[in-house]
C-alpha cells in the first residue's frame, strides 16, 4: 500500500510540473506578444498613427488579458511595459524590449 501511495505522489508531481512548465511557456509566448505590441503601439503614439495605435490597443487589452487569464505574473509584465519606457537606449527598441523582458522574467535573452 505504501508503494502504491509513493508511486501516485510521483505520478503526480510529474504532471505537476510538466503543468508548470506548460504554464511557464505559454505565460512567456504571450508576454513577448504582449510587449511586441506594447512597443507597436509607443511607436505608432510617436508617429501619431491613430489608427495603428486603435488597432493595437485592442490586440494589447486581448492579450493582457489572456495573460492574466492563464495564470501569469501581471506584476513582470507591467514591469517590462515601463522598462521599455524607461529604457531608450541606443541599441534600438527591439533591443530593449528583449533586454526588459529578460530582466523580468518573461523571456530568455
Amino acid at each position: 500500500m505504501r508503494r502504491i501511495g509513493l508511486i501516485a505522489l510521483l505520478a503526480l508531481s510529474g504532471a505537476t510540473t510538466g503543468a508548470l512548465a506548460q504554464t511557464g511557456e505559454r505565460c512567456a509566448l504571450v508576454g513577448q506578444m504582449a510587449g511586441s505590441v506594447w512597443l507597436e503601439m509607443i511607436q505608432a503614439l510617436g508617429d501619431a498613427q491613430a489608427d495603428a495605435v486603435e488597432s493595437a490597443i485592442g490586440r494589447l487589452d486581448h492579450l493582457t488579458a489572456t495573460y492574466a487569464r492563464i495564470g501569469c505574473d501581471q506584476r513582470a509584465l507591467n514591469a517590462t511595459f515601463d522598462c521599455v519606457l524607461d529604457g531608450g537606449a541606443p541599441a534600438g527598441p527591439r533591443a530593449v524590449l528583449r533586454q526588459c523582458m529578460a530582466r523580468h522574467g518573461i523571456a530568455q535573452e
